[in-house]
Parts: C-alpha cells; structure tokens; sequence
C-alpha cells in the first residue's frame, strides 16, 4: 500500500469513530465495544499512515467546511440571481 492509500484509510477510519452515536442516551455495552474498536482502528491507521487523529480530524473538518461554504455560496448566488430576475421584471 502506498502513502495516500494510507492516508485514506486514516482519514475513513477516524471519520467513522468521530461519526460514530449511539441509539439512545446511554451507550450499551455493543455500541462501548464498537466505539472502542473504531477509535483502536482509527490509531492503528493512523499510526500506519505516519500521521494522528488530531490532524485527521482536522483535515476532515477543514474539508467538510469547505464543502459547506461552497454550497452556501451557491444557494447565495442563486437568490442574488433570482433577486435581480424579479427586480428586472418588475421595472
């Protein structure tokens, strides 16, 4: 496995422990064993990619929020544009 492969799989692994909720208030004892498991896969992965959950989690978030924002951007623009369509009309 290359580098990026790594990477990836780091990157998947930390995003499933951080994604991870439970059923209900308390967590069962499945759901403490799955956490426990996602979250000692996220290290191993991160271990093996060179790099740590911290990071990963940052980079996760970084690009979520640029995700985010350009969807903004867009539903933004298509108000602007809809905005100066009916200011058009109406003249």
């Amino acid at each position: 496995m290359n580098g990026s492969e790594l990477l990836q799989q780091a990157r998947a692994a930390v995003k499933a422990a951080r994604d991870f909720e439970p059923a209900g208030e308390r967590c069962t004892a499945e759901e403490v064993e799955t956490v426990n498991r996602l979250c000692r896969d996220a290290y191993l992965a991160c271990q093996a990619a060179g790099t740590t959950i911290a990071s990963e989690r940052l980079a996760l978030y970084q690009e979520e929020r640029k995700a985010h924002r350009q969807k903004l951007e867009a539903i933004c623009a298509e108000f602007k544009a809809a905005a100066l369509a009916r200011k058009g009309v109406a003249k």
